[in-house]
Order: C-alpha cells, then structure tokens, then sequence
C-alpha cells in the first residue's frame, strides 16, 4: 500500500526520489541522510471490502547529532473475515460457519540515516512487525487441533542514495527484508 499521494501516483516507485519522510521510512533508508529538517505525517485509506490502512512517521534532526532519524508505524484492518471449519459431514457443505473474527496487523519501525557526502548517503531501519490471524482448527493424524496463527518478527533495511553529478542520474538502492 502506498504511503502517500505521491507515491501511490507512481506505484511506490521511489527508491531515488529525496526529500519526503514517507520515501526515506517505508522505501529507501538511504533518503533519511537527505531530509531537510523535521517531518511528520499521517495517512489514513478506506480500501476495498471494509478493509482501512493507516499509515504514521516522523523524521528528526537532534541539535548537533549526525545524520536524520526516523519513527514509523503502519497497520492494516482487515475488516470482519467470515470463518469456517470443515464439516466432515458427507451431506453437509462441507464447512461450518464459525461466526466472524478480526485479524491484527502492524509494524513499527525506527532508523537513522546521514550522508557521508553531499551526494552520497547511507540508512538504515529496524522494524518490528506483528500479524494475528487469530486461530483455527486443523487435523494432523486424525486428531482435531486447534492452532494459534500469530507471528511477529524484526527485520532491517539497508539503502543508499547516490547522486552522480551528471544532469539527473541518480543510483539509488534499498535491501529490505
């Protein structure tokens, strides 16, 4: 999902592009080195089927520290999801409406990034991300289980930004886990 207007307008094609805090906390970590003074933003987007994202950051410079940091937060409502068992019922459907249920989704991120240059920087982000699709029933050796479906886990992103001095070239890159 993009992060913003500009983003969404370019199919989150952005890896190169400086000077907003949205690009330099969800595309490029790269790009923090290139933030020119403190940002801060909110998206909030109605998507199809009853479904929200919400989108939130910030970009900093502290007094004399190098280089820019950066906090983000994202998460996505899912809406109400219909859920199901398997009948094993020859005559039945084959599933049982268990009701609805709701599913958790977020990450929130921090990171730092500065330039080496004044063509040249480098960033990188920690991001901590959490995704509950509640529980269900399964049947492992013939026996009826029921399992948690919840996983959370931390990456890191890396990028650069380079500006090559000649008219427009830029080379720009962004690993992100």
């Amino acid at each position: 999902f993009p992060t913003n207007a500009r983003r969404a307008a370019m199919a989150d094609a952005g890896a190169g592009l400086i000077g907003d805090a949205p690009g330099a906390l969800f595309l490029n970590p790269g790009l923090l080195g290139f933030v020119n003074g403190n940002q801060a933003f909110i998206t909030h987007a109605d998507w199809i089927a009853d479904t929200k994202h919400d989108v939130a950051g910030g970009v900093f410079k502290f007094g004399s520290a190098p280089g820019t940091f950066g906090v983000a937060f994202i998460t996505h409502d899912a809406g109400d999801i219909n859920g199901t068992t398997i009948d094993p019922n020859p005559a039945s459907a084959g599933f049982t409406d268990t009701g609805t249920f709701t599913t958790t989704n977020y990450a929130l991120s921090v990171g730092w990034g500065f330039q080496i240059t004044d063509r040249f920087s480098v960033g990188t982000m920690v991001r901590y991300a959490h995704q509950d699709l509640g529980s269900s029933t399964v049947f492992t050796a013939g026996s009826q289980q029921t399992r948690s479906n919840d996983l959370s886990a931390l990456s890191v992103d890396l990028g650069t930004y380079f500006n090559t001095g000649f008219r427009n070239l830029v080379i720009a890159m962004s690993v992100r886990n």
